[in-house]
């Protein structure tokens, strides 16, 4: 008996239960440490193969991550119950002779084993490998079984959050158009219905990003469709709302600062994962001018700088979590237009994400 076998074998196929467990089936954690670092490598790789942030590695990479992940399950079954049954000499033996099977006999019969194959032409010997034999496939029917299904409710996860993008960018791609849209002569009436409606949706897509974390990767060629940066515009337009105009037009506070708790919530989610607090100079924000030059009536400059001055790390988050999502702040969120609807193919990728 090879112990060492024994004891390697064990300890990948618990390993790669407890990712798989981990991964699609504990909506209180993340991916399972396998999973979550493979696409994390594999996301960076894409990146750096990119030219822009619309480029085919980009695009491709989450489903590609999904497929990765059940391989990853499935390789990682095969080896450990593989050493099992290579450690020792007799535990699986040809159907016909007898004779004991060689490591290729028994790398055949792991998978068939696992995978329900049908075949006989090797048997385990022995009560023990037997038993082991049965738990082997009620292993590899369950982890199977959950690979599979755990694609749908991931495909359906991503249309979910590319809709919630898409209904964003109804009212506009950048705050200013965001506010326009929203802005009737008086008051925010439209704003404060969407500001309702989008609260309960970002907070089930905070929590599917705990339940199926791989829908972070699924990068869309077209703005209209990119969360990330579309949440940031309209996050900002709420800022200059809140800190921006005047009292009298602002909807209600509540409503307001619900939305940004909203956000809070969501970024803590992702953010020790898919999120980098950004500790760069703060970002970007709309210019007050352009603001009042819509017709809504604004605070004084130093006013609307204080408010900002509050939302600091707020707005910090908010960029590191577009530029982990591989958008730009300055181009896909403050001055996104209906001309780049179908992305920026010309323009490089920034030297600072690419040392993200």
């Amino acid at each position: 008996m090879q112990w060492w076998m024994v004891v390697v074998g064990v300890a990948v196929v618990v390993v790669t239960v407890f990712d798989a467990f981990a991964t699609t089936l504990s909506p209180s954690t993340r991916a399972g440490p396998v999973t979550s670092r493979i696409n994390a490598v594999l996301w960076r790789l894409a990146w750096r193969a990119s030219r822009s942030n619309v480029s085919i590695p980009l695009v491709v990479a989450g489903p590609l991550l999904l497929v990765t992940t059940a391989m990853v399950w499935i390789g990682g079954l095969w080896l450990g119950w593989t050493l099992l049954f290579a450690a020792d000499p007799n535990a699986v033996v040809s159907e016909a002779g007898g004779t004991a099977a060689d490591l290729s006999g028994r790398v055949f019969y792991t998978a068939y084993t696992l995978f329900t194959l049908g075949l006989g032409n090797y048997v385990p010997q022995g009560a023990v490998w037997e038993v082991l034999s049965a738990v082997a496939l009620i292993n590899g029917l369950v982890l199977v079984t959950m690979s599979i299904t755990y694609f749908i409710p991931v495909v359906t996860a991503v249309t979910d959050r590319r809709r919630l993008a898409s209904v964003i960018c109804t009212l506009g791609l950048n705050p200013l158009d965001i506010l326009r849209a929203g802005w009737d002569g008086r008051s925010f009436p439209i704003l404060e219905r969407r500001l309702h409606d989008l609260i309960p949706s970002i907070l089930i897509t905070g929590q599917r990003h705990l339940t199926y974390p791989v829908i972070h990767y699924f990068h869309g060629r077209e703005r209209l469709s990119a969360f990330a940066a579309s949440v940031a515009a309209f996050d900002e337009a709420v800022t200059v709302i809140e800190h921006g105009a005047a009292p009298e037009v602002r909807p209600h506070p509540a409503a307001l600062s619900a939305f940004h708790n909203a956000m809070d919530q969501f970024l803590n989610i992702v953010e020790p994962a898919y999120a980098k607090t950004d500790t760069d100079a703060a970002p970007r924000h709309v210019d007050l001018q352009a603001v009042a030059a819509v017709g809504i009536p604004v605070v004084d400059e130093d006013d609307y700088l204080a408010g900002l001055d509050l939302l600091s790390e707020h707005r910090n988050r908010m960029r590191g979590f577009v530029r982990h999502a591989r958008w730009d702040w300055d181009s896909d969120v403050l001055q996104a237009s209906g001309d780049g609807l179908l992305g920026r193919a010309t323009r490089d990728v920034g030297q600072e994400q690419l040392a993200e």
